[in-house]
């Protein structure tokens, strides 16, 4: 049941890290906007960057999905926070991810003791250390 459960958090943590280097290399040409229902906030996906942007409220409508490809490509690398403008790089989003995904793929990789370190064969009980 344990393996199970550590095959399953390996596999969607790959699947979500290589999701979320896929929005961060494709936010360099395109970008996605959301301004929601009261206009209170707006959020984009942008530059490699998400964007948070407070906004005036208006009353009556509808929460929108605007989508674009921005005329000169690039990649935001740094945090902004200006008061009312906020924008945090998408690999601040990637690395909390990618790092215990690597850490799951590397342990599964471990040879157990008493194992060969090139081939894995079981040397237990014997008088040498390498086959």
């Amino acid at each position: 049941m344990r393996q199970r459960l550590r095959s399953i958090l390996k596999w969607g943590c790959t699947a979500t890290t290589v999701l979320l280097l896929v929005v961060w290399v494709g936010s360099a040409w395109w970008s996605a906007m959301y301004l929601s229902a009261d206009r209170f906030f707006g959020m984009a996906i942008s530059h490699g960057a998400l964007e948070i942007v407070p906004m005036g409220g208006s009353a009556g409508l509808r929460a929108i999905w605007i989508f674009g490809r921005h005329s000169h490509p690039g990649i935001t690398w740094w945090f902004v926070l200006e008061g009312s403008f906020n924008s945090i790089p998408l690999w601040a989003l990637v690395l909390p991810v990618a790092i215990p995904t690597a850490v799951l793929w590397l342990r599964d990789h471990r040879r157990a003791p008493g194992l060969c370190r090139k081939c894995g064969y079981d040397l237990r009980g014997a008088n040498h250390k390498v086959c």
